[in-house]
């Protein structure tokens, strides 16, 4: 199995600071973007026990093994006696848990050291795909406190990173929040406040979510007093709040979810369902280096660890097309689908768990022309942004665990 090597960063910065819970008497200090302990008004750090700080839960769903744990701190020591110190749990969300010298069991009590978590995180659960940190942060002197700028974990993902982006986050996205709205009319059989929706919900198949509205459209062709009350799905029968007529016209807007996909192709493309969207034109643009060379996870009780060279840095634009046998739905799918991307401007990587920019380039253009007799075709162009690509292999590495120096007391080393 080929399996790439990523590094999770639980950074305390201010931007994280929604995401991280702080426990009594500690604190993010925004200064220096590191959580601490939380002096009083005389300036003195709480010296009792249990002061804690929980991580976000990341959830890449492609990880296969949790494999390295490393935390960027400083403590203080003074004339050799350690003052300051930080022990760990991991929680999977639902419960933390503790090595207790043979296996993760379930504790909310006992603390770990970072080189007990580092040499055991490869044997703690990746079934749920769901990790975080919680951190006791120590001082035996009223004076210091211990500061822990990030953790990093490191683990093992099988990810094909565009497939990840497109596929398995884009695609999802939409067909859980793009909720168009279409229109259908109905003769009312029956005289009285319910009536039953047919099946389907009109020519076009329609996956049908929920009603939106219910009109008398025959004595209010202004669609001013919306009717509907209720829906049963598994009746079909509709509630209204005022009896209507047998023979007058129901004007009904519902909700439906439309078919979403990808496809390759530059030409021609059949459609079995409409209403639809399609993912096409998919390209890599602005393709780049990012941040620095390299980041590493080491354990700092055995000196080694795995060096992950920095990622590359590319936009991934593509087209999303509108597809339906209706002008009316064309224009309200292509608005639905503008409304996604101004209120959806961040997308999470189900893969990596990691935010990524959405961008909306050219709004919705109708009669782009569809290879289809019968189908309103629209096109709109969007970007994904500064999306991360981990093609290069991590390498072994070996910290400096001792340095000698040998010479005279004035040596200077550079």
């Amino acid at each position: 199995m080929r399996t790439t090597k990523i590094i999770k960063r639980f950074e305390f910065t201010e931007d994280n600071r929604s995401k991280v819970v702080l426990g009594v008497g500690t604190r993010l200090n925004p200064a220096t973007n590191r959580i601490q302990l939380a002096a009083d008004s005389a300036g003195a750090y709480p010296t009792t026990p249990n002061h804690r700080v929980t991580t976000w839960i990341a959830r890449p769903n492609t990880v296969k093994e949790w494999t390295g744990f490393q935390a960027v701190d400083r403590h203080v020591a003074v004339d050799g006696a350690v003052l300051t110190s930080a022990g760990y749990r991991l929680t999977d969300g639902a419960n933390e848990y503790w090595w207790d010298g043979a296996a993760w069991t379930i504790n909310a009590v006992n603390w770990n050291t970072e080189a007990e978590v580092a040499s055991n995180i490869g044997d703690f659960s990746s079934t749920a795909r769901a990790l975080g940190v919680v951190i006791n942060l120590v001082t035996t002197d009223s004076r210091y406190t211990p500061e822990v700028a990030m953790v990093k974990v490191l683990y093992e993902a099988q990810i094909d990173f565009q497939l990840d982006l497109i596929a398995r986050t884009l695609l999802p996205e939409l067909r859980e929040k793009v909720r168009p709205i279409s229109e259908m009319t109905l003769a009312q059989a029956v005289t009285g406040a319910t009536f039953l929706l047919p099946e389907p919900v009109a020519k076009t198949p329609y996956t049908f979510v929920e009603i939106d509205a219910v009109y008398n459209h025959t004595d209010d062709l202004d669609h001013m007093e919306d009717l509907y009350l209720a829906y049963n799905p598994g009746t079909r029968q509709v509630t209204l709040s005022t009896a209507v007529d047998v023979g007058k016209t129901l004007w009904i807007r519902f909700v439906y979810e439309p078919e979403v996909r990808t496809t390759t192709s530059r030409m021609y493309t059949e459609v079995d369902k409409v209403p639809a969207i399609q993912i096409s034109s998919i390209q890599l643009i602005n393709t780049q280096e990012s941040g620095s060379a390299y980041d590493d996870v080491i354990n700092r009780s055995t000196g080694q660890g795995w060096r992950v060279p920095a990622p590359r840095m590319a936009d991934i634009e593509f087209v999303l097309r509108c597809l339906t046998d209706k002008s009316g739905d064309q224009h309200r799918l292509a608005e639905e689908v503008n409304r996604y991307f101004r209120n959806n401007q961040l997308i999470v990587s189900r893969g990596l768990d990691e935010p990524y920019r959405l961008w909306l380039l050219d709004e919705f253009q109708a009669g782009a022309g569809s290879a289809q007799e019968e189908v309103h075709d629209g096109v709109l162009r969007a970007r994904i942004v500064r999306a991360l690509f981990f093609d290069k292999p991590a390498e072994v590495v070996y910290a400096v665990q001792r340095l000698n120096l040998v010479g005279p007391p004035d040596i200077i080393v550079g």
